[in-house]
C-alpha cells in the first residue's frame, strides 16, 4: 500500500523484536506508526491513534480480558483507568511489563504505537540503550516503552480501546478475526 513500508529482519532469531525495529531506524523520523504484523484491528483504532498529538501514543485495550486467559501479554500500568462515556481525559503510561501484577495492570498493549517529533528521538534513545544491553536479543518494545515512561512520565500517551482488535497467533485466531 502507498505510504507503507515493511521491514524484514533476516536475523530475527538472534536479535528479535528490537533488531527488527533497528532495521527500520531510518524510517523513524517525523511521524511514524509502528504496528505488529500479526495484529488485525478496526479502522477506528488507527484513526484514534493518529488523532493524538502526544510525542508517543500507544493503543491499550482496557478491557482486562487477558485476566481470564493464559496468554502472555504486554501489561500496562496507566495514570488513570479507561475513560467513561464522553470523558476525554488524557492518560499516560506509567509502567509496562509482562509480569505486572493483576492489580496494577490497567490493560494490555495491542502492539500499535505512533511517534512524532521528539517522540521519535525519545524512542530511538531508549532503543539504543536496550540494544546495548547484553540480553538485548530477548528484549522487546515493552522494555523500550517502559524505559521511555520511566524517563518522562508524560511521554507516552495511552489511547484506550475495548476490543476491536485481535492478535493472530494460531489458525483459531484467524477464524476469530472475522468477529473483529
Amino acid at each position: 500500500p502507498k505510504g507503507v513500508t515493511f521491514f524484514d529482519n533476516a536475523d530475527w532469531e538472534a536479535n528479535g523484536e528490537l533488531g527488527s525495529l533497528a532495521c527500520a531506524r531510518e524510517a523513524l523520523e517525523g511521524e511514524t506508526v509502528i504496528a505488529y504484523g500479526d495484529v488485525v484491528f478496526k479502522r477506528y483504532i488507527l484513526h484514534q491513534l493518529l488523532s493524538s498529538e502526544a510525542p508517543i501514543s500507544m493503543v491499550v485495550d482496557g478491557s482486562r480480558s487477558f485476566l481470564e486467559s493464559d496468554r502472555s501479554v504486554d501489561r500496562v500500568k496507566v495514570s488513570g483507568p479507561p475513560a467513561t462515556s464522553y470523558d476525554e481525559s488524557e492518560n499516560w503510561l506509567e509502567a509496562m511489563a509482562e509480569d505486572l501484577p493483576d492489580a496494577d495492570a490497567h490493560g494490555e498493549w495491542i502492539g500499535m504505537l505512533r511517534v512524532r517529533g521528539e517522540g521519535a528521538e525519545m524512542l530511538l534513545e531508549s532503543l539504543d540503550a536496550a540494544l546495548a544491553r547484553p540480553e538485548s536479543g530477548r528484549l522487546d518494545l515493552c522494555a523500550v516503552l517502559n524505559d521511555v515512561a520511566q524517563k518522562d512520565p508524560r511521554a507516552v500517551r495511552v489511547i484506550y480501546v475495548e476490543g476491536g482488535w485481535i492478535d493472530i497467533n494460531s489458525l483459531a485466531d484467524v477464524a476469530r478475526s472475522g468477529d473483529v
